[in-house]
């Protein structure tokens, strides 16, 4: 270049040097965002973090009132110009696990837990706290315990009650009985800060067996979400099923006590709310004789709207198998072969459905496996138990309950003192020769249910 148009080009540049610095600012602030998200950063100025955060709160909020569609709409903007936004896609997990679309919410919650970095570490226990309830939800439970025992950000049942209800579930589920009532009872003791943790202390208590316990931290739960962002929905469906197995009753002994309005308003705040279509569901089904509210049109609404809900479909499939809807009962049990194969429940209902069909070898496998996981555990005898009672034409005595007769039987003998059995026949009224011969459909209704079979 000669001197003439080095001269010519100085000039241009000193004439433009305004116009020339702000497109560099232009170019700079077009590719920052952009460079952002190829790399994961989060790093934000202040009040864009805020309103980010904002946004994230009213869409978990969404989630939890029963609009998880509109969650995942709010969260997929965020997650646009933020793809590193770890608590976005967290969310993002919850409400795809409220839709029934498991697979998807197992992949966001291991994209977190892979894209862990320094100062996520809230985000990231999260999301190892999702995945390891996941995979126990769909019979993982031993792959959900490694889950939570990896690092970074390992679950901490000593200090965190959501840690120990999450990680203890898997230890059920994987067939670890006695480790699992242990976190447990470190989730009981561990500091609850929170709604959320006061709901996951009651769960802890409710799988020890302290009914009172959970009770009173279920309360204390609702308080604390009334405080802040309104009445919970899974406050008040836990606080239901407290009730109920504490009472068996629609209504209870108080008006304050009443389980069947808990699950109406948890209902109506956030339908289809699973924790209460289900337990209504129960409900209602084991008092069939005093309400006239249908409890197959619940779950049958319930599933129509989450079709691919694993507890729908286990409570669907039960039902079935009570009632001898065996075709019913075979296509819910396909798909949660679909979706939970090593589910425990779900193999305790192919082993009853194997009695019903005669396959009496196909039944013993699978209880004896069952067995052989948990020795400790009731599921297997309760479940072809109750088929059996409940469901076996002919007079035959099903594998679970079999070895179970003299046991049976003495505790029949010592249940009570003689002290007890005197009381009882003095202060016993008599009956009417109308109530000493009850309907067929009562006495059929007495062994549904039953944990040992009735011809045993």
């Amino acid at each position: 270049m000669n001197g003439v148009e080095r001269g010519r080009w100085t000039g241009l540049l000193r004439g433009n040097r305004g116009g020339l610095f702000l497109g560099i600012v232009v170019l700079a602030a077009v590719l920052a965002p952009a460079r952002a998200r190829a790399q994961g950063s989060s790093e934000q100025d202040p009040e864009t973090a805020a309103l980010v955060a904002e946004e994230r709160r009213d869409a978990d909020l969404a989630r939890r009132r029963g609009r998880p569609e509109s969650a995942l709409s709010r969260l997929s903007e965020v997650l646009d110009e933020d793809a590193g936004d770890l608590v976005a896609r967290e969310l993002s997990a919850r409400a795809l696990l409220d839709l029934g679309r498991h697979d998807e919410a197992e992949r966001e919650a291991r994209a977190v837990l892979a894209g862990a970095r320094a100062g996520a570490e809230d985000a990231v226990r999260a999301a190892r706290r999702l995945l390891t309830g996941l995979l126990a939800l769909r019979g993982r439970g031993a792959e959900g315990v490694e889950v939570a025992r990896a690092a970074p950000a390992p679950l901490e049942p000593a200090k965190d009650p959501r840690d120990a209800h999450a990680l203890g579930r898997a230890e059920l589920e994987a067939g670890r009985r006695t480790a699992a009532l242990t976190t447990f009872g470190q989730g009981v003791r561990a500091p609850a800060e929170g709604w959320e943790a006061l709901v996951a202390r009651a769960a802890c208590q409710r799988a020890l067996g302290d009914l009172s316990g959970a009770s009173k931290s279920l309360v204390a739960a609702d308080e604390a979400a009334a405080a802040a962002e309104g009445t919970e929905p899974d406050v008040l469906a836990l606080l239901a099923d407290v009730y109920f197995e504490a009472d068996r009753e629609v209504a209870g002994p108080s008006e304050r006590r009443s389980a069947g309005k808990l699950y109406s308003e948890a209902q109506r705040l956030a339908p289809p709310h699973e924790g209460a279509a289900l337990g209504a569901y129960r409900l209602y089904r084991y008092n069939w004789q005093r309400h006239r509210q249908s409890a197959q049109k619940l779950l049958s609404d319930f599933l129509s709207a989450r079709p691919d809900s694993i507890e729908g479909l286990i409570a669907g499939a039960s039902g079935d198998l009570d009632d001898g809807q065996l075709k019913s009962a075979r296509e819910r049990l396909k798909r949660l072969d679909e979706l939970a194969p090593r589910r425990r429940a779900v193999r305790a209902l192919h082993a009853a459905l194997a009695w019903i069909e005669h396959h009496e070898d196909e039944c013993t496998r699978i209880v004896a496996e069952l067995v052989a996981e948990d020795p400790r555990t009731p599921t297997p005898s309760a479940r072809s138990g109750s088929t059996c009672s409940s469901s076996t034409a002919s007079p035959r005595a099903c594998p679970s309950c079999a070895p179970r007769r003299s046991a049976t039987r003495a505790i029949g003998r010592r249940g009570r003192s003689s002290v007890a059995r005197s009381r009882t026949r003095a202060t016993r009224r008599p009956r009417s020769r109308r109530s000493r011969r009850p309907t067929k459909r009562r006495a059929g209704a007495r062994t549904r249910g039953a944990t040992t079979c009735a011809r045993c």
